[in-house]
């Protein structure tokens, strides 16, 4: 479907603005209420399609703009009721001196006009390119944050640089490790808490959870200083325990559903 449409009258005007977004942005991404359609197409219901599916509409608002718009089958009412219905972004483009009309002079599916921000053509060369660089910046800004990787922190042991560095390693990743834990917890605790005021079921089930986790810290605590490991021992037993923890950890995340404010 069209990116941009054109609700207009077959003003002069709105043919030069049609012919330069279609310059600037391809044939294809522009649709209006007067282009040819194919034979036996109903020019009402293809104008309410393509304006319900472009993302910009462009109502171009002439001096009898209001009594061209009192007829129920005027294409570029039926053009920009679609558009609001659908809450496309809908940008009034006044022409001639026009201004925007009193609502109480509107159809009620057209009365949103009056309160949107317009864009006033006075100098019609000008303003039209003013106008589709407008709108060249708004694409690329969509753009641009569609492209933007999410980027998040990943937290890690720092590499040590010196030899007393490395020499206290292991007592930094031990650090690390629990401080990991501990992270993880509170946000479990957190979630529980959320839960609660909304599942008794969910409550339940995360309390199971956080004592089969904490209890898995004890035991892991235990273990180390009932076994009396090695450094390495104690390290590979660590990492082992841990991975299989944030594993569980990671599977609770994605089942519990996200709290919205």
């Amino acid at each position: 479907m069209s990116h941009y449409y054109v609700a207009h009258h077959n003003e002069m005007f709105s043919g030069m603005l049609v012919a330069r977004l279609q310059a600037a942005f391809g044939p294809g991404s522009v649709a209006h209420t007067h282009m040819r359609l194919e034979p036996g197409m109903d020019a009402r219901k293809a104008a309410a399609k393509y304006a319900a599916s472009a993302e910009i509409i462009l109502v171009v608002i002439g001096t009898d703009w209001v009594n061209r718009i009192s007829q129920p089958d005027d294409f570029a009412r039926i053009a920009t009721t679609y558009a609001l219905k659908y809450q496309r972004r809908v940008v009034p483009v006044l022409i001639n001196g026009a201004l925007l009309p009193d609502a109480a002079l509107l159809p009620e599916s057209l009365r949103k006009v009056v309160y949107l921000s317009p864009y006033a053509v006075n100098d019609v060369e000008n303003d039209i390119v003013r106008l589709i660089a407008s709108l060249q910046r708004s694409q690329q800004s969509q753009q641009h944050a569609m492209q933007q990787p999410d980027q998040r922190p990943v937290s890690s042991v720092p590499r040590p640089s010196t030899l007393l560095g490395w020499l206290l390693w292991p007592f930094r990743l031990v650090w690390w490790v629990f401080a990991s834990i501990i992270k993880s917890l509170g946000w479990l605790a957190k979630t529980i808490v959320q839960q609660a005021l909304k599942s008794i079921i969910s409550l339940i089930v995360t309390l199971i959870v956080f004592g089969l986790v904490g209890a898995l810290v004890v035991w892991f605590v235990s273990n180390l200083l009932q076994n009396n490991m090695d450094a390495a021992q104690a390290l590979a037993t660590m990492a082992d325990s841990i991975r299989e923890m944030f594993n569980t950890l990671s599977n609770i995340q994605s089942v519990i559903p996200t709290t919205t404010p």
